[in-house]
């Protein structure tokens, strides 16, 4: 879980894969269960972003710029 100073909580689950499936994303919605207001991020290897079953998916680059780490 990111806690950024400024804005919602955010869960955060890495995957290697270049396709993600709905059943990489068990714990992250597990977990997401307990905390429903924070935002659900996947960064993985994939192409291009996207939601999948409430989870926002992104190209781990991308991801890093959605977060105000790289610009």
């Amino acid at each position: 879980i990111l806690t950024p100073p400024r804005g919602e909580d955010i869960l955060i689950e890495i995957k290697s894969t270049q396709s993600i499936s709905e059943s990489h994303l068990s714990k992250i919605k597990m977990i997401k269960k307990d905390y429903p207001k924070c935002r659900a991020l996947c960064i993985s290897q994939e192409k291009h972003a996207r939601t999948l079953d409430g989870v926002e998916i992104f190209p781990w680059k991308q991801a890093l710029v959605e977060l105000g780490l790289l610009d």
